[in-house]
């Protein structure tokens, strides 16, 4: 990255002190993870549509600007303002779902080295970048569930709610004030209109496979099953409880309380595993020390590295 060759070439030149922590000692090893492939292409097809039907939109939406460029011609000409027309761009938000995707297929592997770890007697941290708790927020209230009622919520559904937001626009009038509706079948078009359908169709019949959609909840719930105790470092609000069979809505404090339980709890052995953000990488110490009761080997397991490399080395 730019910021590392700049500042490698300041110390150089005796300009910056650099100071970090030694990870001598540390080994840093990259593990091969099994998934499904078949599941992972179904997925990634699946995106793929999704990616050509928003921009295929965009064409629609450049013949509606045009269109309200024409209406507004005199206003802006008596010093006005026209009107201007937006739609949601997936290939803004496409990392995202992939690195849920990513972060669902490796969830069952990670469990198991996990428990190798745990097994070799040592405590094991689970870090993750993406923890869904907005998008779970967000389901919750769109479809009025409760703490409490079962959330049959897959990657299906996922995907069929970013297919359905390429279909929303953003229009502001000239006087500043904004207004979203979604496209009807009449301004997209026949042709538009049966690519729509024909990715909600694929969408329908692709196996996703078993990939859970709160990959969080299911390394919990499958280390629990397992016998061993987990907590996590998170700042979401909403999750999901795998217990039962059925998955549950269910929620959870992220108050500074819960955070200090999480990180003493692991400390003094109480807690087997422990699963973070980048909500835990400043401010708390999880290293082996004599100074707590549990003193044995920590094993760090990034499941899912973070985007930015200083978050990502403040975690590790």
């Amino acid at each position: 990255p730019m910021q590392q060759v700049v500042a490698n070439m300041l110390t150089s030149d005796g300009q910056y002190i650099r100071r970090e922590r030694t990870f001598a000692g540390v080994s840093y090893d990259t593990v091969e993870t099994k998934v499904d492939k078949q599941t992972a292409e179904n997925m990634a097809s699946a995106m793929r549509s999704i990616l050509e039907f928003s921009r295929a939109k965009e064409r629609v939406i450049k013949a509606m600007q045009k269109e309200m460029d024409k209406e507004g011609a005199l206003v802006k000409q008596m010093g006005g303002e026209t009107s201007t027309i937006q739609g949601v761009n997936f290939g803004s938000s496409m990392h995202n779902l992939i690195g849920q995707m990513l972060l669902s297929l490796k969830a069952q592997e990670s469990v198991n080295h996990a428990i190798e770890r745990l097994k070799a007697n040592e405590r094991v941290i689970l870090t993750v970048s993406n923890t869904m708790g907005s998008f779970l927020k967000d389901y919750a209230e769109d479809m009025d569930l409760n703490v409490g009622d079962p959330m049959a919520l897959s990657f299906k559904e996922l995907y069929d709610k970013y297919l359905e937001k390429q279909r929303f626009v953003t229009i502001k009038d000239g006087a500043g004030k904004t207004t979203k509706r979604r496209l009807t079948d009449a301004e997209l078009g026949p042709e538009l209109v049966a690519q729509f359908n024909a990715v909600r169709k694929q969408i329908a019949e692709s196996g996703f496979g078993a990939a859970p959609i709160s990959p969080i909840d299911y390394m919990h719930d499958q280390l629990r099953k397992a016998g061993y105790n987990t907590d996590e470092i998170t700042g979401r609000k909403v999750v999901i409880n795998y217990q039962s069979g059925t998955p549950i809505l269910a929620s959870r404090s992220s108050e500074i309380k819960d955070r200090i339980k999480a990180i003493n709890g692991f400390n003094d052995g109480t807690i087997d595993v422990l699963i973070l953000n980048q909500s835990g990488s400043t401010g708390i110490s999880l290293h082996a020390s004599s100074k707590f009761k549990d003193y044995r080997k920590r094993h760090m397991i990034i499941v899912q590295a973070e985007g930015n490399i200083d978050t990502h080395n403040e975690v590790s």
